[in-house]
């Protein structure tokens, strides 16, 4: 996992669903800390070594704006190769890593990313990883669904859930 830096800084950007928060690292190169959807969570995802170092909502570093604005704009690829960071144990990294390889418009099975991280029949701990994950959008955890193609949870609501999935290409 790697170490942030202090100075983390943050920055909204309006989408269709509501403003998406973004913190992160000011340094050379972009590092995304935690995304959420309006500012309610969003300091609560982060550590008390982070939030003390947190300086607030800013223009926002290294092209934040611009790929989340691009995302939105049907730019699916915005995200592709920018870093981010999220405490977590060895097989939650794993399970992330996975998520981040499932392509826009298709979706996956909690089962089915277990056995991909390595862990077949621990579907209720990969729930428990998407539960956790502090950087949506980036580790789209809104592309993991129940067996059968329920859609489940999904910390901002399914209806948020059902949007980003269209908004892929997904068809519910």
């Amino acid at each position: 996992m790697t170490n942030v830096e202090p100075g983390l800084v943050g920055l909204r950007v309006p989408s269709p669903v509501g403003d998406w928060f973004f913190v992160a690292a000011d340094r050379p190169n972009l590092l995304v800390v935690a995304v959420g959807l309006g500012d309610q969570s969003i300091l609560s995802k982060l550590t008390a070594r982070e939030r003390a170092s947190y300086a607030g909502v800013t223009a926002g570093p290294h092209g934040v704006a611009e790929r989340a604005r691009a995302y939105f704009d049907g730019d699916l690829t915005s995200w592709d190769g920018v870093a981010c960071v999220q405490p977590g144990g060895p097989f939650r990294h794993r399970v992330w890593q996975r998520m981040r390889e499932v392509p826009a418009g298709e979706v996956v099975g909690y089962g089915e990313l277990a056995a991909a991280a390595g862990t077949p029949g621990a579907a209720r701990a990969v729930g428990s990883a998407c539960a956790d994950n502090r950087v949506p959008l980036l580790v789209p955890c809104h592309r993991v669904v129940r067996a059968g193609g329920n859609l489940g949870n999904y910390f901002y609501g399914v209806d948020v859930k059902r949007w980003l999935l269209r908004h892929e290409g997904f068809a519910i």
